[in-house]
């Protein structure tokens, strides 16, 4: 049976690879790591409890209220989106290639009122993922029977800051897939 889409091989392999990744400003880590870094999350782990003093990013974020981390807390909204079409209605009928839209945010938190320095941490995470995949576009997956990864890019992103015990910023940005079934 052909897949209707690749998006959760998409999410683990960008999961994946950023967990392994770094650049200078930003080294990126899982988050059963002891190592130092930028924690990543895939969904809704983010919640648990966590080792992430001061910064994170979530690859398939819901939209959840950043200053809480009970597992048990809010339900998030969508944390993907797409569509696609296909030429006509057939089992055999190629699809035009479809675009998900996976939600993510990078959210970095100082302790102190040092908005600028939360502000530039928060950026520098997106701008590492952002470098992460112009490296490599189709975050290593290989074209096979179930389709292929087209490119995966960076499409939107939009900032929030706040004072909560310490400067807070989040930065919510969309990856879109664009790949062929």
């Amino acid at each position: 049976m052909a897949r209707s889409s690749l998006v959760p091989q998409v999410i683990d392999a960008i999961v994946a690879g950023l967990r392994t990744y770094s650049t200078t400003d930003v080294t990126f880590r899982g988050p059963t790591s002891s190592a130092s870094g930028v924690t990543v999350y895939d969904g809704p782990e983010w919640r648990a409890p966590a080792t992430d003093p001061h910064g994170f990013v979530v690859i398939g974020y819901g939209g959840e209220d950043l200053t809480e981390r009970d597992p048990s807390g809010e339900e998030g909204s969508e944390s993907m989106a797409g569509g696609q079409q296909v030429r006509a209605i057939a089992a055999s009928s190629p699809k035009e290639q479809p675009q998900d839209e996976i939600e993510c945010v990078a959210y970095y938190f100082t302790g102190s009122v040092d908005t600028s320095t939360a502000r530039e941490k928060a950026w520098q995470m997106v701008d590492a993922v952002d470098t992460f995949l112009r490296a490599d576009p189709k975050v290593g997956i290989s074209a096979s029977a179930d389709g292929q990864v087209m490119w995966v890019q960076l499409t939107s992103r939009s900032m929030s800051q706040w004072l909560a015990s310490g400067s807070r910023c989040a930065v919510r940005f969309t990856l879109t897939a664009y790949t062929r079934t």
